[in-house]
């Protein structure tokens, strides 16, 4: 347990090192030295990337983890089980790649499939070279989950990509690449993450690609099979929730937009991060509940980080919001980007009431009910591509942000009954309700607060009354015994060392 502790810390600091990275290429260099359609071309590639690459593993990142204890044998080179990983998903890849070689115009020409975007046309290819590093990086890095060795693969997603698309920029910008060279550079880089995670497999040997057919019998064959199926249909409902967005912002709007949206959504990112951290910390805890049948240690699991995430989630989003306008004049060419204003608060709205409900997601999937979290995903995805087609007509890159948060609260409320209905438990106290009316609270007062031609004096008076409004309440009332807690540690420590 040690190690695993001491990987998810380094992890947490490698993707916090990474979001700061990509704020500076997302958010400022590229506004301010690229037009909005280089940034909508960015995302268009990455995400599609991400979309084929995702497809082509039909469920083998889950036939990984699930499977390779069956395969683990050192000195048989684990019976041939690297091969298959990366045989059969490669295959796949090679299927989707032909088919997007031969509609490429269709799924690339936007809106208007009389006049093709020009960069599209150029540059869209790339997504092809890009998707396939994606598909055998994100193999390899589940592979090496295995033998508890990911901060390094991770330091190369989240620092290194991050890191040399810095570099790029900088290039660019001082005139030493042009725009073609940086995007088979940008194309490039994923290349050499490849490759560099390849040799770090060989040297702690354990990149054996020789096949072991006589290993794989029929009926382990079969086991494999129905795995990698259910783990891909929920692979392809969570890709369509998240995706869904730019594949459709592609096909009805144009590069510009989507480059205003993508950066709109890039600033909400931070918002996701305490899910994310605080769900690897109780899976262990949650999956030991659910297999003894243990109800009232999952209901307090489910309130408590309900509560914890929501507190958290709800300072962000305000910390963003509030300050929306400052912040935008911070941006280059904002006159241009403040159009996603509204996409921010969408999205974020939706991200926020997803943490206050807690871990619905996680408590469904390891339940006995599991297959249900796979229909409900489905549903969600189904609903998402309508609201979407209806919505974006209607209000451009609004309506995409607004048929997200739309789909995400039908989702959530439709788990919380289900819970409620199968657990009899639900994650709402009456902390929830304190804490809703502490945030608007918070906003109210911050509206009538005269602005100041100072945008940073702005952010300091603003982020002050949230934190105080806010944030203290929250502490001194003890809102969270966890976050009081840490509180009033940290404020012990402070004490100490003043004394010293």
């Amino acid at each position: 347990m040690g190690i695993v502790i001491k990987n998810s810390a380094i992890n947490t600091f490698l993707s916090y090192i990474g979001v700061v990275i990509g704020y500076i290429n997302v958010a400022y260099l590229f506004p301010k030295f690229l037009p909005p359609e280089e940034l909508g071309l960015r995302a268009v590639i990455v995400e599609f990337s991400v979309l084929f690459s995702q497809i082509s593993m039909v469920g083998f990142m889950g036939v990984i983890v699930q499977f390779f204890p069956y395969f683990k044998n050192d000195n048989n080179k684990h019976n041939g089980f690297l091969f298959l990983i990366i045989a059969i998903p490669s295959l796949v890849f090679c299927f989707l790649a032909v088919f997007f070689f031969f509609f490429k115009d269709y799924i690339l020409s936007g809106h208007n499939p009389n006049t093709p975007d020009l960069l599209l046309a150029k540059y869209g290819w790339l997504i092809i070279p890009i998707g396939f590093c994606m598909l055998i990086t994100n193999l390899l890095e589940t592979y090496l989950t295995n033998f508890f060795k990911n901060i390094f693969s991770n330091f190369l997603k989240e620092v290194f990509v991050r890191g040399l698309t810095l570099i790029l920029l900088l290039l660019l910008i001082y005139n030493i690449l042009n725009t073609s060279l940086f995007w088979y550079g940008f194309t490039f880089i994923y290349v050499i993450c490849l490759l560099l995670l390849i040799v770090y497999i060989k040297k702690i040997g354990q990149l054996h690609l020789t096949p072991d057919f006589s290993f794989i019998t029929k009926k382990r064959l079969k086991d494999i099979s129905l795995f990698a199926v259910f783990s891909w249909l929920s692979v392809a409902g969570s890709l369509i929730v998240l995706k869904v967005d730019i594949v459709m912002l592609t096909r009805m709007t144009d590069l510009k937009n989507i480059g205003i949206y993508s950066l709109a959504v890039y600033i909400t990112v931070i918002i996701d991060i305490p899910r994310r951290l605080i769900a690897q910390t109780i899976i262990p805890v949650l999956t030991e509940a659910s297999k003894n049948n243990d109800f009232k240690q999952i209901d307090s699991i489910y309130k408590k980080t309900s509560v914890n995430q929501f507190i958290i989630g709800t300072i962000l989003f305000l910390l963003i919001w509030v300050n929306i306008d400052d912040i935008f004049s911070f941006i280059p060419k904002n006159n241009i980007y403040i159009q996603g204003k509204y996409v921010i608060l969408f999205l974020g709205l939706a991200k926020v009431f997803d943490l206050g409900t807690g871990v619905n997601n996680e408590i469904i999937n390891y339940s006995k009910h599991y297959k249900m979290g796979l229909v409900l995903l489905l549903v969600l995805a189904v609903l998402n591509i309508i609201l979407n087609y209806f919505l974006i007509p209607i209000y451009g890159i609004k309506g995409a942000a607004l048929a997200t948060m739309i789909s995400i609260i039908i989702y959530n409320t439709i788990k919380f009954f289900f819970i409620k209905a199968k657990f009899n438990i639900q994650p709402f106290t009456k902390n929830t309700f304190i804490i809703i009316g502490l945030a608007i609270l918070a906003w109210a007062i911050t509206l009538i607060i005269p602005q100041l031609p100072y945008h940073f004096i702005n952010i300091i008076i603003k982020s002050a009354i949230v934190g105080v409004v806010f944030i203290l309440p929250v502490l001194i009332f003890n809102i969270s015994s966890e976050l009081s807690h840490i509180f009033y540690k940290i404020l012990e420590n402070i004490k100490m060392r003043l004394k010293k």
